[in-house]
């Protein structure tokens, strides 16, 4: 199942360090240990360095040992590098330490964002699948963190498999974070999620530091195997049925009880642009002109500290001008944004790129009528069978449209289609119902904990082929 040759631990060191970078530490080339180590690169060649770093048995290799050992008055990381370089690797593991079957699973736990919230729902699968598991936190002061969720702070696992499911960037970002003892001699695996068709060269590095990715979606995986040779396999997000009577949750919401609700959601971090709120409202406007009584009204639920520019800013203009848009700027507990999706009666996501698309998922689970631009994560469950699905043309992403979206490509939803969709969705005919029970029919068939479960687990095994692009 190992993908790590546990004998093999200063290779497995220099593949997470770099081995010329790590060959050049030893050598005291450029870096604050330099004049401490220069002593080392006067009296070793460079094959006999490199061959230590690889883990081979050079000539040197005990005289190389017992010089590292009289330069470890270092501090933080470099003192660390050094006590495995000189303890062979294994140092802060026993010799006859051995690490248990199993994933240390670390990821943002806490946190009030998608990310978070699908490491939560894959912990509790991988949990349910009796995967044996230690669970994580990370910090980071960006995001609220207020979500209870049964994690340690602690960093170090005694599993043999450790998965790291925030971004490459987040990863490379945290990765002086990691004790080295915590990574060390273990397979690792990334869980990232991406919503443009090519991975950003910035995230190319990471590979280096893994042995293989999981990601949520196909259109995620074609991104990530495109750009690396490793194993990449498809581990989706688990999908609740959680739900709440619609009545009650309108009346805590304070939201119309005989009203037509559509909902939109988007988080101002991760660019509204990309959520496509303006695309959104204009097609509803046009779809519904009547201000009666009677008209359907759009809920806009957004959330973030980033990104308050003039998107955000239009999108205020339009809900003051129009007392059937309804604006809900403030972060929802886990809670209320099951309430909030119970309250509505259909999701809109014009989006023009999404990694999974969580919430429209979410919505599906609860029986909820989606429109929903028909591409890029989201088709993989919101297929013409279960939802209203909206054309597009793809367009530039361009500099400002989304991070790395230079050069880059995402889909612009057809207007008029939407217009029409939103229509569909309002007269709520039995043809509409029937598509909101398969949805949720699909859902719970393909997303449940129990499923996704399996998958993990079989990725885990290794029985769970990788993607071929």
């Amino acid at each position: 199942m190992r993908a790590v040759d546990p004998g093999s631990d200063l290779s497995d060191l220099a593949q997470l360090l770099g081995a010329d970078a790590l060959a050049g530490f030893i050598a005291g080339k450029p870096s604050s240990e330099g004049p401490r180590l220069k002593p080392l690169s006067r009296r070793l060649t460079a094959r006999a360095l490199l061959e230590f770093v690889a883990g081979r048995r050079g000539s040197r290799r005990a005289y190389l040992s017992q010089l590292l050992r009289r330069y470890l008055n270092s501090h933080g990381r470099n003192k660390e590098i050094l006590a495995l370089l000189a303890g062979g690797g294994t140092a802060g593991l026993a010799a006859d330490q051995r690490l248990l079957p199993g994933i240390g699973h670390y990821g943002l736990f806490h946190a009030e964002i998608g990310i978070g919230q699908g490491a939560r729902r894959l912990a509790t699968a991988m949990r349910m699948a009796e995967i044996p598991l230690s669970v994580h936190d990370v910090f980071l002061p960006q995001f609220e963190s207020k979500v209870d969720f049964e994690a340690t702070d602690v960093l170090n696992s005694p599993h043999d498999t450790i998965l790291f499911q925030f971004n490459a960037d987040t990863f490379l970002e945290l990765f002086d974070r990691f004790p080295l003892s915590t990574m060390l001699r273990r397979r690792r695996i990334g869980h990232w999620v991406w919503e443009l068709p090519v991975l950003p060269p910035k995230w190319v590095p990471a590979f280096d530091k893994l042995h293989e990715v999981w990601v949520p979606t196909k259109f995620v995986a074609e991104a990530v195997a495109n750009a690396t040779e490793k194993p990449v396999r498809i581990v989706p997000y688990p999908v609740p049925l959680d739900d709440f009577p619609q009545f009650e949750a309108r009346k805590r919401l304070d939201l119309p009880q005989d009203s037509f609700i559509f909902l939109m959601i988007f988080d101002l971090n991760s660019f509204p642009s990309r959520k496509n709120p303006l695309g959104t409202i204009r097609a509803f406007i046009e779809a519904f002109p009547d201000h009666g009584a009677s008209s359907p009204i759009l809920v806009i639920k957004c959330h973030g500290q980033a990104n308050r520019g003039d998107e955000l800013k239009r999108v205020k203009e339009f809900c003051s001008a129009n007392n059937r848009l309804i604006l809900i700027d403030r972060v929802f507990s886990e809670h209320e944004m099951t309430m909030m999706q119970s309250a509505c009666d259909c999701l809109i996501s014009l989006h023009r790129a999404e990694g999974f698309g969580l919430n429209i998922a979410e919505c599906m689970a609860k029986g909820k009528i989606v429109v929903a631009t028909d591409f890029s994560g989201s088709r993989d469950f919101a297929r013409p069978e279960n939802s209203l699905l909206v054309p597009y043309k793809m367009a530039e992403v361009g500099k400002t449209g989304y991070v790395h979206g230079a050069g880059q490509w995402w889909a612009e939803p057809d207007h008029g289609a939407a217009v029409e969709m939103l229509r569909r969705a309002a007269a709520n005919s039995s043809d509409i119902q029937r598509l909101a029970t398969r949805a949720r029919a699909d859902i719970a068939r393909d997303y449940s904990y129990e499923t996704i479960g399996r998958i993990a687990r079989a990725a885990w095994l290794q029985e769970l082929e990788p993607f071929r692009p």
